[in-house]
């Protein structure tokens, strides 16, 4: 049975960093991945199963429309299935936090990492990447930030004793092998099957690259 480390990202909030991260520490992040672009060019680490369902699910990422079909849920349910084999793998896609409540029934075994930053640097970055105006892209961020909050809240009640990991990407920039070294220690409790070889931790810690900021 293997375990999922469900990650719950706001936009632009550092969260491809972090899913790359957990990626070079040993956790399966999807055979099919979102390629990289000029605003991630190192890559996204979105599962393209995941993603395309969300997008579906979702609609406008700007402005969510939640209304999943039976036969969408299905395929949630499928998705997981598929992935059970694996000893640790992970989801990452900021529509989970509108989505997260239609996967979570189906997984046997997870664990959440939160990824955050500064919401007016996230607004700066949505500006600078997509020359959104200021007032749409601080609607975006409330908009998400409340989301991530309410399917917190709901994996609290639901789930007690859950393992949940919130990672600040101001922190990680700054201070990268001590955060990689938090992460590291968190996916080891959640997997014991889990070793991270030393190759591996300079990996991740290499990977965090404070420069790739648009802003």
């Amino acid at each position: 049975m293997g375990a999922c480390i469900l990650v719950l990202a706001l936009p632009r909030s550092g969260s491809s960093t972090v899913a790359g991260v957990l990626q070079h520490l040993g956790v399966d992040m999807g055979a099919e991945q979102l390629g990289p672009d000029r605003y991630n060019p190192k890559g996204y680490f979105e599962d393209t199963d995941f993603l395309r369902l969300n997008e579906q699910v979702v609609g406008n990422w700007r402005r969510p429309e939640i209304n999943p079909t039976p036969e969408q849920m299905v395929i949630y349910k499928k998705l997981a299935e598929q992935r059970r084999h694996k000893p640790i793998w992970g989801t990452k896609d900021p529509r989970w936090c509108f989505t997260a409540s239609f996967l979570i029934p189906y997984l046997e075994d997870f664990a959440v990492i939160l990824t955050r930053r500064d919401p007016q640097a996230m607004a700066q970055s949505l500006m600078a990447c997509y020359g959104m105006p200021a007032l749409e892209a601080s609607q975006i961020v409330d908009r998400y930030v409340a989301a991530q909050e309410s399917v917190l809240d709901k994996i609290h009640a639901d789930h007690p004793g859950i393992k949940i990991k919130s990672v600040q990407y101001e922190e990680l920039v700054q201070h990268p092998a001590g955060i990689v070294t938090v992460i590291s220690l968190f996916l080891e409790d959640v997997c014991p099957e889990l070793h991270i070889l030393p190759r591996s931790f300079r990996q991740a810690i290499e990977f965090v690259d404070p420069t790739l900021r648009h802003f």
